[in-house]
């Protein structure tokens, strides 16, 4: 199945990419997408407490939608608390529904992406279990950037058309 980019002029209004399982509601994040100079800024986790466990794959900052936050200011948050840089500023781009199998259990998540520019390039991390790193767009589709559609929707220069993007169900296993 292959994914579907639906244009929409009114986004929708949850958003995350941690996930809640099987019949309960959908977690809600909002994520950055920070380029510059042809570099796309991303994060890795870890597995085992450590970031640089080929198993991880590299993911969008942000981070869980709490209640009485706005999208700007979670975003501003997560990179405060994550990074040593600062949200200058932020533009909505999409709405992101991505569900996929793990383990047999079923993920889903909403995920609200901004386009963002921060105060700096010499990124360091404030949480030893991240990593932060400057990806070449040009090669972007060889590192496992997740979730893979928007990593390629980026590397084409497609994902300022975009408005809502499904990601296709799969299942995975790490």
């Amino acid at each position: 199945m292959e994914s579907k980019v639906v244009a929409s002029r009114i986004p929708s209004i949850l958003t995350a990419m941690e996930y809640h399982v099987d019949d309960q509601d959908p977690a809600l994040s909002v994520r950055a997408i920070v380029i510059r100079d042809g570099h796309l800024l991303v994060q890795k986790g870890s597995v085992n407490s450590f970031a640089n466990d080929p198993r991880t794959c590299y993911g969008f900052i942000g981070g869980h939608y709490e209640p009485g936050d706005t999208f700007v200011e979670r975003l501003r948050m997560e990179f405060e608390e994550e990074t040593n840089a600062s949200v200058v500023s932020c533009t909505y781009a999409f709405v992101v529904e991505n569900k996929r199998i793990y383990n047999g259990v079923l993920l889903q998540s909403v995920d609200h992406f901004f386009d963002v520019e921060i105060d700096r390039h010499d990124i360091s991390t404030k949480e030893s279990h991240l990593t932060q790193h400057w990806l070449p767009i040009e090669t972007l589709k060889q590192f496992d950037l997740r979730p893979k559609v928007l990593r390629d929707l980026i590397a084409e220069g497609k994902s300022y058309d975009a408005r809502h993007v499904i990601v296709p169900l799969k299942a995975e296993r790490l």
